[in-house]
This record gives C-alpha cells, structure tokens and sequence, in this order.
C-alpha cells in the first residue's frame, strides 16, 4: 500500500498498488456535528472527504448526500469508497481493501453487513469455509461501505439521481443498477467496518440494532479467497423467525423458512428450547449442514470442525446425541465471532428487552454447538407420502407461485407436480400475498406505497375489507385436498396501519368519501405482521414484473431514508 498525491493535484491522498488507485467520501449532515469529520480521520490525511447533504432542509434522505459521494470520484482513481457518518474501521482496512481490488478489480465491494440480513448470512457462511469475500445475494446492497469502481460509482450517481422521485433507498437502488450492469458484489469476511449505535444516518434507527454479522477490530491478514458462489441455502434469524434463501433451479431465490428446509433435509427436531433459542439452533444447524456439501477447496477447512468430549448438557442434545459437539476456542476469531452474533442480530429484533450478557452468552454457546450437530448429525429425509397437481397458467402471478408452492408443500411430505387440469391457483377467494404475487393487487398496492416510504393512500378504487391469504396457507389449503377455510376479514385502515408496521413506518391517509370507517382498531397478530415484512422483502429484492403501480406524493413526502 502506498500513499501517493491525488491525480488531479486536489489537497487529498490516495491509497495504492500497481495501477489501482482509491479514496472515499464519508457522508453526513449538518445535524449530525462532527461525526462525519471523526470518520474521515479514521484513514491516512486527506484520503476521505466529508460530503455534506446537498439540500440540509429537505426531506430526511441519505440518497442526496450518496449521490454526491459517487460523483465526486477524483480524476485518476480507479476505485472510491463511500462511508456513512457512524462507521468504525478495523485496523489494516486499507491493505485488505487493495488485496480485494487487486484480486476482483471489476467488483462491488461491500465492507459490512447488518447481522440480520440475508448477505450478513452469507458472512457467516464464509467465516465457517475460510473465505475472505463472500458473493451477495437476493437483498440489497449494503451501502454504509462500499467499494465501487470509478466508472460504475460515476453510472449509479446518474442513475440514482433520475430515480430519486421514485423514493426508493439508495441501497435498493444499488442492488437494481448492480444487477443490471451485471457487477458483482463481494462482501468482506470479517467485515471490515462496524455500525455503531446511534441515530440512523439512513433512517432505519426504528429497525432496532444494526451491527455487523462478524467483524473483529484488527483485519486478519491473508489471501483474499473469494468464494466462487453462493451456497443452496442461506440461512439467518430476523425478526424472531429462522429465515432462508434457497436457490431455485433459475437462479433465483426462494424466500422460505429454515425450520421446514431442515425437516425436508431430515434433520432431527430439537426440544427443550426457548422461542430465542429455537432460531438460533435452527440457524445455526443450518449453517453446520452446509459443510456437508460444500466445495472442497484448498486451504478451505473441512470436516465436522473440533470436538470436545462428552455429550453437551443443554436440551437439545437429546436430538442430536450422534452429533460431535463443537467449543468456540476450536474455531478460528472469526467463525466464533459469526456465530456469536446470530442471537444479537436476529433475535434483539423482537419487541421487548434487549438480551442480557449472560442470555447472549448462553446463545452463542449454544449457536457453536448446533454448528456441529448440523455437521455431523443424523440426517433422515421424510419420504413423499402423495402428490399433488397443480396448474401453471403462465401469468405473473403463477409463475412465481408453483416454485414456493412446492417448496412448501415437500415439509408436509408432498410432491408437486403440475399439469393442465391440475389445480387452478386462481380460484382461491382471498386477497393473495407473499413471493410470486406482484404490487399491483389488493395487499401488495398497500406494501408497496409503505416499501417507498410514501404514505399509504385510501381510495375508492380499494376493497372495504382486505382478506389476507398468504401462499403458505394455499399451501395448506392445497395439502388438505381443498376445502378453503374462512379468511380472516380486517378493515382497510385497519391492515394499512398493520403494513405500515411492518414495513415502515409511514402515516395511512384515507381518501375516501362516504366509506364507513372501522369503529374501533382490530389487534393483528404477529404472525401476520412477520409475513407482510416478509412479502414485503422479496417485493423490493427480487420481484422484477416491471412498473408497478405508484401513487405519487407532494415532494415534502419523506423519501425511503
């Protein structure tokens, strides 16, 4: 690494090696002091320039300040790094940054990743292989540092800045121009960047805690060993609930729970376990039943990791009493560290108080020794008992619908296969929602106004009486031979307030005349507050229909950050 003047004769240092050259900004407001200054001190003088939002009185937004962060790429950079005003740095970032650079010099890099995500997931996967950079997946592109080159930092600033109107985030709009400029995006493993606690510069301070998946103060040194591609299932806890990616025979992912993968895959049920411990065994089992199918790779570890003596003491063990147990000192800083972080990333989410010490302790004990049940444990996959038919009639809907169907219908022990007289999806009378349905019907018009942080519009156009049915339950229905029970009915205003729960918070104005208002607010339960933010994820992810509907807004509307 070598320090050298700035290309274009500007008062600022460069970092580089070869004939790559990189500096940053750090991104800020006036409201926010100092902060952005105490960043940029983090890196060698002069290397990271503090980025003020542009427009300090308009609507609360980091995208303004993104965009003149990516356009501000100095002449003869190749690379720029953009940072957000509450990042931490681990010592020997910047040689770890040019390892990536020289090793994947047309990439994305991301240098953080939230603990509850699907990519923080992916950060634990890498830790347990060996890896260095890890591939993201079906999300969003984590932001709050990133690494782009010169000519893709200066094409998203442009795209960004055409699409602003559309209230979008930024790092939902990085995904998207990523994905169609066909730019990977690798992901540091540890991370190299930590989020510390505060107000969000971003606005996602309501989310709860926002730490990173794995990182550790000092950089460990090494090659930077990419792994070539993600894995069939990526496993993560959020919002209380064991979640996975899996990916589909296209490529794309299937947004599923992890409990039902691993009774599919054969996996014992595990007993005795709280709500908090029940998702970080689950996680955690997940993760250790990856290595059974990893890629043998060199100097990648392998095998059912170290073991300790003796069966382990806690209640789960009764599942897994053939599984070798593992201990966090036979792990390497950052793989204990990954694990250690699956309890504080995911479970913290849920309402109520924070976990203690001693809770988190006892949660990244247990998250090591699921690792090695996942790794070594018995394994007996229940085998189809009947079929069941289904029809795909082509349209947006039920092209996406038959894939999750199925997938959800195998935890019950069912296949699915489809033919033209099979079961028509459409005759379900229920206001469908989940992965495969579009923004355009009666629940996702709701989501998707929340999604872009506008407020949620009340019309005429729009049922009195929302009946939710997520595609899990048509599973159900489906598993059942038929026989649809009553749906659930809420009032309009009624479900818009528990979307805008669930998604973002943003106020519900009801535009109607005439229309008869509920007399007095229904309680929704939680589990439909976690399958709205679960549609609500794949909607900003992964659904690609085209132009959804969109309700414009006066330009005083908060944007999505």
């Amino acid at each position: 690494m070598t320090a050298v003047p700035d290309p274009a004769g500007e008062d600022r240092t460069a970092l580089g090696r070869g004939r790559y050259r990189f500096g940053g900004s750090v991104l800020t407001h006036p409201a926010r002091g100092d902060a952005g200054a105490r960043v940029a001190a983090q890196g060698p003088p002069g290397l990271l320039r503090v980025v003020v939002d542009p427009w300090p009185d308009g609507p609360p937004t980091a995208l303004r300040t993104a965009i003149a962060a990516w356009a501000s790429v100095p002449a003869g950079h190749t690379h720029h790094l953009v940072l957000q005003d509450d990042m931490r740095l681990a010592d020997g970032i910047w040689d770890r940054v040019l390892d990536a650079i020289e090793a994947a010099p047309d990439a994305a890099l991301a240098l953080f990743a939230n603990g509850d995500s699907r990519n923080g997931a992916m950060v634990r996967i890498g830790a347990l292989q060996g890896d260095r950079w890890v591939p993201a997946v079906g999300e969003y592109t984590p932001c709050a540092a990133l690494v782009l080159p010169r000519e893709i930092a200066l094409g998203y600033a442009r795209a960004a800045d055409d699409q602003r109107a559309d209230g979008w985030p930024d790092d939902i709009l990085m995904q998207r121009f990523l994905r169609t400029a066909g730019v990977r995006c690798l992901i540091a493993v540890p991370n190299l960047a930590e989020h510390e606690d505060g107000p969000s510069i971003a606005g996602n301070a309501f989310r709860g805690p926002r730490r990173s998946a794995c990182f550790l103060p000092v950089a460990p040194p090494g090659p930077p060993r990419i792994m070539p591609e993600p894995p069939w299932l990526v496993p993560f806890l959020k919002n209380g609930v064991a979640q996975c990616l899996e990916r589909a025979a296209d490529g794309t992912w299937l947004h599923l729970e992890t409990e039902a993968r691993l009774r599919l895959r054969g996996a014992p049920p595990a007993h005795g376990l709280t709500p908090e411990e029940h998702g970080v065994w689950l996680t955690a089992h997940a993760l250790g039943l990856l290595s059974r199918s990893a890629p043998s790779r060199p100097g990648t570890p392998s095998g059912p990791g170290p073991a300790v003596p003796g069966p382990s003491s806690h209640p789960a063990s009764s599942a897994t009493e053939d599984a070798a147990g593992m201990d966090a000192a036979g792990m390497d800083a950052a793989a204990a560290e990954a694990l250690r972080t699956i309890g504080p990333g995911g479970v913290s989410q849920r309402p109520g108080a924070p976990l203690g010490a001693d809770d988190l302790r006892r949660l990244a004990d247990l998250a090591v020794r699921a690792v090695g049940a996942g790794r070594t444990g018995p394994l007996r996959p229940p085998a189809p008992s009947r079929a069941v038919v289904l029809r795909h009639d082509g349209d947006s809907r039920t092209a996406h619908l038959p894939a999750y169907l199925a997938a959800f219908l195998a935890e019950d022990g069912i296949a699915v296969t489809f033919a033209e007289d099979g079961a028509d999806l459409n005759h379900i009378d229920a206001d469908l929602y989940g992965p495969g349905c579009g923004p355009g019907e009666a629940v996702g018009t709701l989501v998707w106004q929340a999604l872009r942080s506008r407020p949620i519009l009340l019309t005429d156009d729009q049922p009195a009486l929302i009946r939710p049915l997520h595609v899990r339950d048509v599973a159900r229905i489906l598993a059942r031979g038929g026989g649809q029970e009553p749906v659930p009915a809420y009032p309009l205003e009624v479900f818009a307030h528990a979307v805008a729960r669930a998604v973002r918070p943003v106020p519900v104005r009801d535009l109607r005349r005439g229309r008869a208002r509920a007399a007095a607010p229904r309680v929704v339960d939680t589990e439909l507050g976690f399958r709205l933010h679960h549609y609500a994820q794949w909607l900003a992810y992964e659904w690609r229909g085209g132009v959804a509907p969109v309700t414009r807004t006066s330009a005083g509307e908060p944007s999505a950050r």
